[in-house]
């Protein structure tokens, strides 16, 4: 590897850490502020549109809308899904605790390959097979203590944002042209749409709105730039072994802010998903290329 070539790897591997703590910021953002969860979705989503435009038309200047328009039926797709996942995200994290929705969240690559089984005939190594395994065995003690409460709600939608993940992956791997920018920024357009009928637009306290302006602007808008932009330098592997830090930090903040206690079965459970995932993003950093992904 070359001197630029180490440089742009290094690069790429703190622009993927940096997005990971900003995403790992989320569970503690929906904690502090008071509004209800439309309205948060709401304006979560809608400082992500004002920003995710300003990127776009420094990109692409003139051609912002023809970059909107090009990501196709399948972009579409890509949009609708991540917005459906935006909304779950913030309605998961009020039902139940952030670790379960972060570790729940953290198993997206195994029903992403699961699903690359069924539709696009991938086959699925002994590796990704066992790692799967251990997931659900995970899933299975952490939620072994919701039963019977509210918070059963919360662990199956946040199971649900994860499988519902697997769909724009897949879809992305099956149409490589898709431009994840525009498709974010439209997802975000869709989850304003979805929102507004419930939504408190006005009226919101100027402490709750500098909460959702970051959410929307930091932890979304900022945190996809930056982890797009480390991604193409860095295998994806390893992009999912770093994005562990989410998970890992996301529980850490509210238990330090907020005393959550996720519990000892979610402690547990999550030990296991998280070896599991870090097992497999480490054995296949060594069989996997990189790859850069189109933005």
């Amino acid at each position: 590897m070359t001197a630029a070539h180490l440089a742009q790897y290094r690069k790429g591997q703190m622009q993927v850490a940096i997005a990971a703590l900003f995403w790992s910021t989320g569970g503690l953002l929906v904690r502090l502020i008071d509004a209800d969860d439309w309205t948060i979705i709401f304006w979560r989503s809608a400082f992500a549109v004002g920003f995710l435009i300003c990127v776009l038309l420094v990109r692409e200047r003139t051609n912002m809308l023809k970059s909107v328009r090009q990501i196709g039926w399948p972009g579409v797709l890509v949009s609708l899904c991540f917005a459906i996942d935006t909304i779950l995200f913030v309605f998961a994290l009020n039902k139940t605790s952030v670790a379960n929705v972060l570790i729940m969240f953290s198993t997206a690559p195994f029903w992403a390959a699961l699903l690359a089984w069924i539709v696009l005939k991938e086959t699925v190594p002994v590796r990704t097979r066992l790692a799967m395994v251990a997931s659900v065995a995970g899933i299975i003690i952490m939620v072994s203590d919701s039963f019977g409460t509210s918070s059963i709600v919360g662990d199956v939608m946040a199971l649900g944002i994860a499988m519902l993940f697997a769909v724009p992956v897949v879809t992305i791997r099956r149409h490589p042209e898709i431009r994840m920018m525009p498709a974010v920024a439209v997802a975000a357009v869709l989850a304003v749409i979805f929102a507004s009928p419930f939504a408190l637009i006005t009226g919101n306290s100027a402490g709750d709105m500098g909460l959702m302006a970051i959410f929307g602007i930091l932890e979304y808008g900022i945190a996809l730039v930056l982890f797009t932009a480390g991604a193409r330098y860095i295998p994806a592997a390893q992009s999912m072994l770093i994005g562990l830090l989410e998970t890992v930090l996301g529980p850490v903040w509210v238990w330090l802010a907020v005393g959550e206690n996720p519990g000892v079965y979610t402690i547990a459970g999550g030990l296991v998903v998280l070896t599991a995932l870090a097992v497999y993003a480490v054995r296949d950093m060594h069989v996997t290329r990189r790859v850069a992904p189109v933005i």
